[in-house]
């Protein structure tokens, strides 16, 4: 049998014999804090006033967002009639390619590409607070003043980090007088050369990607289409252009290389439709030259026209059924999003909320309160054990 050892120790030493087990004893926490409840009450009146600040002159934003549900290639009922009578039809249905499909996940990367974002900034939108429609480059550049916060955050970076920036643009030729001029948009439709942005379109564009949102739910896939905005009516209007833009350039991505397979196959069904008629004329007028067939030379005409007839209609069905064939993939790329959940007018601003702001101010005055209280403790504990030592 195991023996077991009990010792007996003074309190005093209770502390550093037993390292392994630390406890924490809430009522001496609680009465520690009890204890500093002034210096708590600084701090957290600090943090109330930083938070009045913030929810009083930050910027009213309203938030609109559209559940979209997009369709996939086993949901496509298409394909499964024409899988049923395709032999009776003649046509041969082409198979589906999950490699070449357009991940949903995507999506998002998409809508933050400046291509897209350079289309959607020309769009017209109709804000109800100014009662009037204009592009939203437009709204970002000319109308929308910046709030006092974002003034103060601007003034504190160029005098802190963004100091350097600050004082080369003091010495600069151009400096930051820079008047944009009116932008031509069509220098950015040409995908192939390389861009130069204009510094009032990088802009533009940054500040309209802080608010829009696209996000793709993990378990049913619906694509969740957000946009906070500081007009109601606007916020709604975004999200419904955000949704228009993203169903385009899906579709275009998706039938591009079946539209082109289509074209250039209907380019070749032509032409052997009019290489079959000028044949089948051919051949209708040498039957009526040639009633009565006497001669082999004739019989020889005969079989030559009616092989090329043979030939040439072999090659005009095979090219409208392959026709038939890319029409049917062309429709079957093309994506339908069906709108689970449509986009609304919101009634009250997102941001801020009063709730939000009270609870981080009173998580953030516990936190830095506290950690500053055992701070100042550590700090005058390490103080005088390195007074004792030495």
């Amino acid at each position: 049998m195991a023996i077991e050892e009990y010792r007996l120790v003074p309190v005093e030493e209770a502390e550093h014999f037993d390292d392994d087990e630390k406890v924490v004893d809430l009522v001496a926490l609680a009465r520690d804090l009890w204890d500093h409840r002034r210096f708590l009450a600084v701090v957290f009146s600090l943090f109330l006033m930083f938070g009045a600040i913030y929810y009083l002159f930050a910027e009213r934003t309203w938030y609109s967002e559209i559940a979209l549900m997009p369709e996939t290639r086993s949901s496509s009922g298409m394909e499964r009639i024409l899988q049923q009578y395709q032999g009776i039809l003649g046509v041969q249905l082409p198979g589906s390619e999950e490699g070449e499909a357009l991940s949903v996940n995507l999506y998002p990367t998409i809508v933050e590409s400046y291509p897209f974002q350079i289309e959607l900034i020309q769009r017209e939108v109709y804000f109800g607070d100014l009662d009037r429609t204009m592009t939203l480059f437009e709204y970002l550049t000319e109308v929308r003043e910046k709030t006092v916060l974002e003034e103060a955050g601007q003034f504190l970076w160029s005098i802190t980090l963004g100091l350097p920036r600050t004082v080369a643009g003091l010495f600069s030729s151009d400096g930051a007088q820079h008047i944009p001029a009116e932008i031509d948009f069509s220098q950015y439709s040409d995908l192939e050369s390389p861009w130069l942005l204009d510094p009032a379109v990088r802009q533009a564009v940054n500040d309209l990607e802080n608010w829009i949102t696209v996000r793709i739910e993990p378990q049913s896939e619906f694509i969740i289409i957000g946009a906070s905005f500081p007009d109601a009516r606007a916020s709604a209007e975004l999200v419904h252009i955000i949704k228009e833009l993203l169903t385009r350039h899906v579709t275009e991505y998706r039938i591009v290389k079946a539209t082109q397979d289509m074209e250039f196959i209907e380019g070749q069904y032509e032409q052997a439709r009019a290489r079959f008629q000028q044949v089948q004329d051919s051949l209708a007028t040498f039957h009526d030259r040639n009633v009565m067939l006497s001669s082999a030379r004739s019989l020889v005409s005969q079989q030559r026209l009616q092989s090329e007839y043979d030939l040439t209609l072999d090659v005009y069905t095979s090219l409208a059924t392959r026709l038939e064939e890319a029409k049917i993939k062309v429709q079957e790329e093309t994506p339908i999003f069906r709108i689970h959940e449509p986009v609304m007018v919101p009634g009250r601003p997102s941001a801020p909320k009063l709730s939000r702001v009270v609870a981080g101010v009173i998580f953030f005055s516990l936190f830095v309160g506290v950690g500053l209280i055992y701070m100042r403790r550590g700090m005058v504990r390490f103080y005088n054990d390195f007074k004792s030592r030495t």
